[in-house]
């Protein structure tokens, strides 16, 4: 058995171990509900299935095979969220494997050999990769399956790609293609990809010298248009649903994405205080020093990169490429970054931090400063370990996700309060609710579903008349809700009002 294959089931190994806590925990109130718990389509048979999830928009996106997957995890196991968070962690797992065999992958396109130093700097980076708690809310969160499983194909598509510069062979292009469209209808960020492939030619494979570049755009003509449809599919998808919100001046967004790729390499370096939602800020002084040392220091990474040399511009420009689709000048949602984001960005880091980890255990002279290195790795890996642990318990259940997120955000995200009245409800703790449904309506005036699920809550704790009025409440926001009108004539007829009852 080879040294590669053991290496990489090691790291596989050890990754699904330190997620293992995952297994324990059950699903959350954000996204799950919508894409498993109360997805009434996981239960059509196999081919109405397949056709409903490649012929429609799903929640905003298009994505069809990871819904595909979460049929199957349904399909063995009902709604058992263990299944859901086993696929979800064996994914991860696989990923932190493949990170490993493309750092030795790159190694040899640059030239290199598959010496012990190599192996080191895919070992490395790969548990980097792995075991890092920014992951935890791609493998924990069930909704963010698409995550691991588009990041699947991607390493695929890239280790395809890799073997078919090396040996212009056909059916390694054909590879290539068929993982690159398993990743985009995995998930969209897979756009990226063919720009990657660029990347790839410039610097380890330096294809840049020997062909044009027209020549090597026209070789990726079936990638870029593969992720031109995806990347129109997302917009329709996500116009339909309205998820695309409104947002500042395009000044103001340059400056939120210069903090955000600034921010995800903080916390790359220093994984502390993560949470599920970094709430978008209600107004942006790009003159502030919030916004310009960011943009100071992402133009003196850019400049340092470039003055560096090949390998440091590549990874540098792959890093800012594939965060480009979520990095905020088209807003979607309420956050102005998310760990989830992060998740195959990071990896062009990770395998650079390797190499350099590899060349300082390498060192021949100097014992001392070798066995400091590792000495630090070893910390370092632990650590990371130690959080991505404890991170895991945040993700345990709904009342957990959202008391994390109050504690760190406090007075922040009416999303916030209002997920946690849910969770309180969920759990009959009606009178708890309504006082995270209080905050969430204090925050955000509008928030029509607050009023909703108030509503529900003083009518399960026999106060009609307050149900009433958030009833009323709604649908003076939206006079079309049928469901207020529907549960204030329940209430209408229960104290007697008929007329009023059969008006609703």
């Amino acid at each position: 058995m080879n040294r590669k294959f053991l290496l990489a089931s090691a790291v596989f190994l050890a990754v699904f171990i330190v997620y293992s806590p995952s297994l324990g925990n059950g699903f959350v109130n954000w996204d799950d509900k919508t894409y498993v718990y109360e997805n009434r389509y996981l239960g059509l048979p196999p081919l109405a299935f397949l056709k409903w999830a490649f012929t429609s928009y799903y929640f905003a996106n298009w994505h069809p095979l990871t819904l595909v997957s979460y049929a199957i995890d349904y399909a063995i196991s009902g709604l058992d969220p263990f299944v859901f968070h086993f696929t979800s962690v064996l994914l991860h797992s696989l990923n932190a494997a493949l990170v490993f065999i493309l750092c030795l992958a790159l190694i040899r396109a640059g030239g290199g050999t598959l010496s012990c130093k190599a192996y080191w700097a895919g070992v490395i980076a790969a548990l980097l990769f792995g075991l890092h708690p920014l992951r935890v809310e791609s493998v924990s969160w069930v909704s963010e399956r698409k995550d691991v499983l588009s990041a699947a194909f991607s390493l695929a598509a890239l280790l395809s790609y890799l073997k078919y510069a090396e040996r212009k062979s056909v059916s390694w292009y054909a590879w290539t293609i068929v993982s690159t469209a398993a990743a985009l209808m995995s998930k969209p960020m897979a756009i990226t990809l063919p720009f990657v492939m660029l990347i790839l030619d410039y610097f380890p494979l330096q294809r840049t010298k020997e062909r044009k570049f027209s020549a090597l755009l026209i070789e990726k003509a079936p990638f870029f248009l593969m992720s031109a449809a995806v990347a129109v599919a997302t917009m329709l998808a996500q116009g339909e649903r309205e998820a695309i919100v409104s947002g500042p001046g395009l000044l103001e967004r340059a400056a939120i994405a210069a903090k955000a790729y600034v921010f995800y390499l903080q916390k790359a370096l220093l994984p502390t205080g993560l949470a599920p939602l970094y709430p978008y800020p209600p107004s942006v002084d790009i003159l502030s020093f919030e916004y310009l040392l960011p943009v100071a220091v992402l133009i003196a990474l850019t400049v340092a990169a470039f003055k560096a040399g090949r390998l440091y511009r590549a990874v540098w420009i792959y890093y800012l490429v594939t965060l480009l689709p979520v990095i905020g000048f088209i807003q979607v949602g309420p956050q102005f970054a998310a760990d989830r984001y992060a998740y195959l960005p990071l990896a062009g880091p990770f395998i650079l931090a390797g190499l350099a980890a590899s060349e300082l255990l390498a060192l021949r002279a100097g014992g001392v400063l070798r066995s400091l290195s590792a000495l630090l790795a070893a910390i370092a890996i632990g650590f990371l370990c130690l959080l991505t642990v404890q991170q895991q318990s945040v993700w345990k259940d709904s009342v957990s996700l959202w008391d994390h997120q109050i504690r760190l955000y406090p007075g922040a995200s009416p999303i916030a309060y209002y997920n946690r009245g849910m969770a309180s409800g969920e759990k009959g703790e009606h009178l708890k609710a309504i006082e995270y449904f209080n905050i969430a309506v204090s925050m955000e005036p509008a928030f029509i579903k607050a009023y909703l699920n108030r509503g529900f809550s003083f009518s399960a704790t026999g106060d009609s008349e307050k149900a009433i009025e958030d009833f009323g409440r709604v649908l003076e926001l939206d006079p079309d809700y049928a469901k207020a009108y529907l549960n204030r004539g329940f209430l209408y007829l229960q104290s007697g009002e008929n007329a009023l009852a059969l008006k609703d």
